[in-house]
């Protein structure tokens, strides 16, 4: 194929030809940029309206729950205060050590002590008891629990008759309830 134009006509040609090229591109691309922010624009309209709703609704709910939640807070103060108390380690609560003392020196004869559960009762301090353990005999048991009764720290001392029932060297559990002294 014969070539009828100078190489410095062809030059300016590919570049003329390159810079519409490039400008038509860009046309295309604005035209596409512009459509797509029209399409766009009526769904950003309708997505703010919503979002202006939602926030309505959510101010009206938060103020109607925090009139709610206030009687709720009350409650969970008083029960946090509570529980507070409970874990405190003040003067109205028995020590465990009173109370494990006190079972151990009332032992009498002839009963073995075996397991110790201890846990709080209510806010007042008082504690509740479970003593297991074995006795050789009825006697010694019957022993065991008239000690305990002369104390006054033990309110209730609950044993039951199941366990007297049985023979020699047989299991017990003596349920006590042990309370704060007043001086």
């Amino acid at each position: 194929m014969y070539h009828f134009l100078p190489l410095a006509e062809k030059r300016l040609l590919r570049q003329e030809y390159r810079i519409r090229f490039v400008i038509v591109a860009l046309v295309i691309f604005s035209i596409l940029v512009l459509l797509g922010t029209a399409f766009l624009l009526p769904t950003w309209f309708v997505a703010n309206i919503k979002e202006q709703t939602v926030e309505k609704r959510m101010d009206i709910l938060q103020h109607t729950i925090s009139k709610k939640q206030d009687g709720a807070l009350n409650t969970i103060s008083d029960n946090t205060k509570s529980e507070i108390k409970l874990l405190r380690n003040g003067e109205d609560f028995v020590p465990f050590r009173t109370v494990l003392e006190i079972i151990i020196d009332n032992r009498s004869s002839g009963v073995s002590l075996q397991s110790f559960s201890f846990s709080r009762v209510n806010i007042d301090g008082d504690i509740a008891v479970v003593v297991r353990g074995v006795y050789r005999d009825r006697d010694s048991l019957v022993n065991f629990r008239k000690n305990l009764e002369r104390e006054k720290m033990f309110t209730r001392i609950d044993l039951p008759i199941a366990n007297l029932a049985k023979g020699r060297d047989a299991d017990f559990s003596i349920e006590l309830t042990a309370v704060a002294l007043k001086p």
